[in-house]
């Protein structure tokens, strides 16, 4: 190694240090939901987990994103401070009713509270692979 590659891995190692000494990347897991199948059952919220990343100055909020979005979604997401128009992305593990029951009232309250120049773009990722869900496909044959 040249004298020269030496000094610039040394400053971005430095300039990586610095970084990492300013803020602590953060990852933050909720279950939003724990119920399953169709009945309510004593306040139980519908399928959900709410994942969090970013670090400590942001309070670990540079991307959001909601895995399913059962029935009272919403509800939980406000009582951890989690408004729908912070949400980057909703995904989708499979489209039974107890993990998407939430959805339109995610899009309904972004709508409803947050004007489109606050809001950020949500994106909407559907099951890879419909055809894995064994009991649609079953009952469709």
């Amino acid at each position: 190694m040249t004298k020269t590659t030496l000094a610039v891995t040394a400053v971005l190692a430095a300039m990586a240090a610095a970084q990492t000494a300013e803020a602590a990347p953060c990852l933050i897991v909720t279950l939003t939901g724990t119920q399953s199948g169709p009945p309510a059952f004593n306040g139980l919220a519908g399928a959900g987990t709410l994942v969090r990343y970013g670090d400590d100055s942001n309070n670990c909020g540079t991307v959001k994103m909601q895995f399913d979005a059962g029935r009272g979604t919403n509800m939980r997401l406000s009582q951890i401070g989690v408004a729908p128009g912070q949400l980057n992305a909703i995904f989708f593990t499979h489209m039974h009713t107890d993990h998407t029951e939430g959805f339109a009232d995610i899009i309904q309250l972004r709508w409803h509270f947050s004007p489109l120049s606050q809001s950020s773009t949500l994106s909407v990722v559907p099951m890879l692979n419909p055809r894995s869900d064994t009991r649609s496909a079953a009952a469709s044959s």
